[in-house]
């Protein structure tokens, strides 16, 4: 039988990381967080400019709809990278430097396994859908 993780001792080590170590935090995380920062702004921007072609029915705006889904997945990528580097430095495995992104290969298995996930569930929630229409509709 697999030995069994303690749930207090897991909470209490992650509480006890998040306010006796937000200089580590920060070190790790620093610039995958300005990265994506620089990320969102630019993709609010494109996204104002996307919205206001929608609504003057500019038909341009499809061309704006590419850069949306790149910046998005930048998003993601930036986002997983803030995670695993908080994730390895709470695991006592600190970043060696100031300078750090960590694209390395177990941030792209979380995000491989994030976006399985949300496949997984787009796809029970669309046969859903399809089971609730022919339940609810096709009886008339």
């Amino acid at each position: 039988m697999a030995k069994k993780i303690p749930l207090g001792g897991t909470i209490a080590h992650a509480y006890r990381f998040v306010f006796t170590h937000p200089l580590t935090i920060f070190k790790a995380a620093w610039l995958p967080m300005l990265a994506s920062l620089a990320v969102v702004f630019l993709f609010f921007r494109r996204m104002t400019l996307f919205m206001t072609a929608v609504q003057a029915h500019d038909p341009a705006a499809v061309s704006l709809f590419g850069s949306i889904i790149l910046l998005i997945a930048l998003i993601l990528i930036f986002f997983f990278a803030q995670f695993t580097a908080i994730t390895e430095a709470a695991l006592d495995r600190p970043p060696s430097s100031w300078v750090a992104l960590h694209f390395n290969r177990t941030m792209w298995r979380m995000l491989g396994s994030f976006l399985a996930a949300a496949g997984v569930l787009a796809v029970v929630f669309i046969l859903l859908m399809i089971l609730v229409y022919v339940v609810g509709f096709g009886l008339e």
